[in-house]
């Protein structure tokens, strides 16, 4: 199963989503034929793409592990309209996968 984590951090009443993990293989299909996999990744990587190469945030942090099966991206809070834009949009996408493989792919929230 793959477990997506996002963390959100709470400042003067305003709560931003400040980071995104995700861990394991959803088990779907074999490492490399796993569509719930792939589609993950691909939203994840597309996420750091916008954040470190478009948006240039000096606050972003990615870590890949593929021996571990971990995708993350975390960031500041304090960013610009587009970059909530593309993350909230990031954390519904993987939120509707999470709806329709729900025996492969779990949502947790981490609030700091």
């Amino acid at each position: 199963m793959t477990t997506i984590t996002f963390t959100y951090k709470k400042n003067n009443n305003i709560t931003s989503l400040v980071g995104i993990k995700a861990t394991g293989h959803s088990g779907y299909a074999d490492k490399g034929s796993d569509i719930v996999c792939a589609s993950i990744s691909t939203l994840i990587f597309t996420l750091i793409i916008g954040l470190s190469e478009i948006e240039s945030i000096p606050s972003f942090k990615a870590q890949i592990n593929d021996k571990d099966d971990l995708i993350k991206a975390s960031w500041s809070q304090k960013y610009s309209p587009r970059v909530n834009l593309l993350s909230r949009s990031i954390e519904k996408s993987l939120r509707r996968i999470a709806a329709n493989y729900s025996d492969y792919v779990k949502i947790t929230e981490v609030f700091i």
